[in-house]
């Protein structure tokens, strides 16, 4: 099972583009049972195009 928790959203707006960035925080259960988690950054990209919002693109990297 995966659960996300997301943090410090920052969402801006250029015509029909849209970048979103902030924090996540994944939860994991493994198969044997154990949790585990980690954090990430991202940075995602979406632009509406003839009424259709598509990813663009996104970019995560681990925090300590």
């Amino acid at each position: 099972k995966t659960e996300i928790e997301l943090h410090d959203l920052d969402t801006r707006y250029y015509d029909d583009v849209v970048v979103v960035s902030g924090w996540e925080y994944v939860h994991l259960k493994l198969r044997n049972g154990d949790t585990t988690g980690y954090k990430l950054r991202f940075t995602d990209t979406y632009i509406k195009k003839n009424g259709i919002t598509q990813a663009i693109s996104t970019h995560t990297s681990q925090m300590d």
